[in-house]
């Protein structure tokens, strides 16, 4: 009886630290597995299926690197995957592989991070930012830590969009946390959520601001000596912000701001051709005679000259800095 006490509990053992174990194999694309309109590739693992706190990292295993992301996606009735979805649109070309690595949940070395509004400061700095601080026990206060990212889209679960630029992570010396935010200093969408996968810890520091070390955001590595690369940087006096090598300018500055007025116009819209009903074909009897047919005019037809007639082109715009996700689509289901 003991035996099997012991090996029960062994079992058990084995099994918590498989649920925390790295898995790794090559994915790839096909026509059977193409979702998205060709944007997407499902990965079908029964692991992953269903499984919204997977931790999902990939890279393209090809020259012409793809940027991609990891994508929750609906597939079937009351059945969620895991796909791999490119960043820009482009169709990923069946037999493109992809070496996958993930973990089944979260832990203290691999988690997912998403942006809200609670974490766009700290606690002391109350003034939003572009960005979003991570707050980690494994992160906070290393800055010698190396991790990697994987950007982890799931609009299903949290909502959001996701981020099609790139990003940088920064650590601020004040406050003991990592700062990520986007290289072209646009704005961070609330939900906009990335995979941390931490590889090295590194040193805690006792006495937060006398280090500054920046990770690369193509290959992270641990600085032990940041002083001896970087110069030292202290947070401007009433400023606030992330610690990086430029000044960070006062958030309340308006001296570049401009007032625009809207020129009002009262131009109507241009005359249109007006639309001659067809005319209905009276109804004959048994007997020969013809009799008048009954017809009902809804209210909108008394509006014809504001509606589109079968057959007109329509021409739609797009701002140069919209969704590029949402322009796809649209441009798939409308004839350009």
């Amino acid at each position: 009886m003991q035996h099997l006490k012991l090996f029960l509990q062994a079992l058990i053992l084995v099994t918590a630290l498989n649920s925390h174990a790295q898995k790794q194999f090559t994915h790839t694309a096909t026509k059977a597995n193409n979702w998205c309109n060709g944007t997407c590739t499902l990965v079908d693992i029964p692991e992953l299926n269903n499984n919204p706190g997977a931790i999902l990292r990939v890279t393209t295993n090809t020259t012409d690197k793809q940027s991609v992301m990891a994508y929750y996606v609906p597939t079937k009735k009351n059945t969620f995957q895991w796909s791999i979805m490119s960043l820009d649109n482009s169709v990923i070309v069946p037999g493109t592989q992809f070496s996958l690595q993930y973990y089944a949940s979260a832990d203290d070395n691999h988690f997912v991070h998403v942006v809200t509004r609670e974490n766009n400061f700290v606690n002391e700095d109350k003034i939003k930012k572009k960005g979003s601080y991570i707050d980690h026990p494994t992160l906070n206060n290393h800055p010698g830590a190396a991790f990697t990212y994987f950007q982890n889209w799931a609009p299903t679960i949290r909502g959001g969009v996701y981020n099609k630029y790139e990003i940088q992570f920064q650590y601020d010396v004040v406050s003991g946390r990592w700062f990520m935010s986007n290289n072209n200093q646009k704005e961070l969408g609330n939900s906009t959520a990335y995979n941390i996968f931490i590889t090295n810890a590194g040193n805690t520091v006792a006495d937060p601001g006398k280090k500054d070390p920046v990770i690369s955001k193509k290959d992270p590595k641990i600085i032990l000596n940041p002083e001896d690369s970087l110069p030292p940087i202290t947070r401007p006096v009433g400023k606030t912000g992330p610690i990086t090598k430029k000044t960070i300018a006062p958030s309340y500055d308006f001296s570049k701001t401009h007032i625009c007025i809207d020129k009002q116009t009262n131009n109507s819209l241009p005359p249109r051709i007006p639309v001659t009903p067809q005319r209905v074909i009276p109804k004959i009897n048994s007997t020969g005679g013809i009799e008048p047919v009954t017809t009902i005019i809804q209210p909108l037809s008394g509006e014809t000259a504001k509606m589109w007639r079968a057959g007109d082109t329509i021409t739609v715009g797009f701002f140069s800095d919209g969704d590029e996700f949402v322009t796809s689509k649209v441009k798939h289901f409308v004839k350009e």
